[in-house]
């Protein structure tokens, strides 16, 4: 009898999670927010997506790094901020390295080392604020990576128990071997969407 009673109180639970994800299209709006898949080129060349800019405004700064007198603060995705670090009370802004797609990031001595989702690049700064591309071990799909995550505001990922929110999604072209990352944009009638 206990036996019995379990198997239907799983059963039951199981059909409240099945009935959650259900759906016919009845409430998709004709346009929604939504993102769209970047497509990566398996040729493109390395030096036009990584390369030197001007300093610009910090926006999700996770790691901090030091060498020599400068200070270097990684934003995932986006690259290195780059400070002189002379007066550690007071850092400028010099320069930021276009580092898009970053997964991780290390810097030991002069080298930084970063995976993306194009490959494994090692880059030299002992010439900072120049930089020099030493190795790049390029991927030609996402198959070790998976896909990105969708840059989607934090507390939407699905804890039990809480609600959870419907994000529309252009469908992935599955001839495209390499997906980069996602873009916001203005979706029409979007067919493909995930729950977090």
């Amino acid at each position: 009898m206990k036996l019995n009673s379990r198997l239907i109180c799983c059963l039951g639970l199981l059909s409240l999670v099945s009935c959650m994800d259900k759906d016919n299209y009845l409430s998709v709006p004709a346009k929604v927010e939504g993102f769209k898949p970047v497509y990566g080129d398996t040729n493109q060349d390395i030096k036009e997506l990584i390369y030197v800019d001007a300093s610009r405004r910090k926006v999700k700064a996770e790691l901090q790094y030091h060498y020599k007198r400068f200070m270097l603060m990684w934003e995932p995705n986006s690259g290195m901020h780059v400070y002189d670090n002379t007066d550690p009370a007071n850092p400028l802004p010099l320069s930021f390295i276009h580092l898009p797609y970053t997964i991780s990031v290390s810097v030991n001595d002069s080298i930084i080392s970063t995976e993306t989702y194009m490959g494994i690049v090692k880059i030299s700064i002992s010439q900072l604020p120049a930089i020099r591309i030493l190795q790049y071990v390029r991927y030609t799909s996402n198959g070790s990576r998976g896909v990105p995550h969708l840059p989607i505001e934090p507390g939407s990922t699905f804890l039990f128990g809480t609600t959870r929110k419907k994000h529309f999604l252009e469908c992935i072209d599955l001839k495209q071997p390499l997906i980069l990352g996602w873009d916001s944009i203005e979706l029409q009638n979007p067919k493909c969407y995930v729950y977090f």
